[in-house]
């Protein structure tokens, strides 16, 4: 009886401890759970701290707008303004240079400014300068003198110059700009198509103006002594790390485009590109 009561005691013993244990783990589940859900609410606060400082930013942007207009329209327009500026580069003085053939041997300059053109006449007719003021209001564009005048009009002009007239004189836009070149001290000039480009030598400088794709690009390069080798001399110089090489052949040239005779053939090299063309004094 006592060995029954002490395995009985003994089973009752056992069940209790189990039953005490099953009920400290129970809360255990219970405390978790929180637990597990507490970082997910934490989540948000997060995020809404990275959208809140983007309405300050767009809140200072707005209230400063109708001051900055005004500034900022003049800092667009001041590129515009100084981008365009070198494209026209013997413009800096307003002037501009025509030369018109009237035919027989007759051709006549003409230097244009503001107001005013300066007409360059022929040996035949004893090579006067005379300057004419323009007549404001005249069809197409007049200068006038006394008996001195000048008007262009669809692209032919007539000059009438002390009783004598000479009418649908043409211009020579490929003389003008050797005219132009000349007056800029250029002692030697040349140009070639495909793609275009113009090229002048002085005794400081060489000008080379390069278009590529509708855009010129203006370079100047400093003058370097050439090498002479026979009929042929060659120029080298250098700005910065950009290379020129141009190469003059005496040999006549026919322009591609124009059929204009010169007295040289032109090759010029630069960055790996080379063109030809043709050349001479101006």
């Amino acid at each position: 009886m006592i060995t029954k009561r002490l395995i009985v005691g003994g089973l009752v013993f056992c069940v209790v401890v189990v039953a005490a244990q099953f009920l400290m783990r129970a809360p255990e589940p219970r405390g978790e759970s929180p637990a597990v859900a507490q970082p997910l609410p934490r989540a948000v606060p997060r995020a809404e701290p990275r959208a809140e400082p983007r309405a300050p930013r767009a809140e200072s942007r707005s209230p400063p707008s109708p001051a900055e207009e005004p500034a900022g329209a003049q800092r667009a327009a001041e590129p515009r303004a100084s981008a365009a500026a070198p494209e026209p580069p013997a413009a800096s003085d307003a002037s501009r240079r025509f030369v018109f053939d009237c035919g027989n041997g007759v051709i006549f300059s003409v230097r244009t400014v503001p107001g005013e053109a300066t007409l360059f006449l022929p040996q035949a007719l004893g090579a006067e300068v005379i300057t004419v003021p323009q007549v404001e209001g005249a069809p197409g564009t007049r200068y006038e003198s006394g008996d001195v005048s000048f008007s262009s009009r669809g692209g032919l002009a007539t000059f009438e110059i002390r009783e004598q007239t000479f009418a649908d004189c043409t211009s020579n836009p490929g003389a003008a700009q050797t005219a132009e070149a000349r007056r800029r001290g250029a002692a030697f000039r040349a140009r070639g198509n495909a793609p275009p480009w113009v090229l002048e030598i002085s005794q400081e400088r060489i000008d080379l103006a390069l278009t590529l794709e509708s855009q010129t690009r203006r370079m100047d390069f400093p003058y370097r002594e050439p090498t002479v080798s026979g009929a042929r001399t060659t120029f080298r110089t250098f700005s910065g790390t950009q290379e020129l090489v141009v190469i003059i052949d005496r040999a006549a040239c026919n322009d591609s485009l124009s059929g204009e005779a010169f007295e040289n053939m032109v090759t010029v090299t630069f960055e790996n590109r080379t063109s030809y063309g043709c050349g001479q004094a101006p």
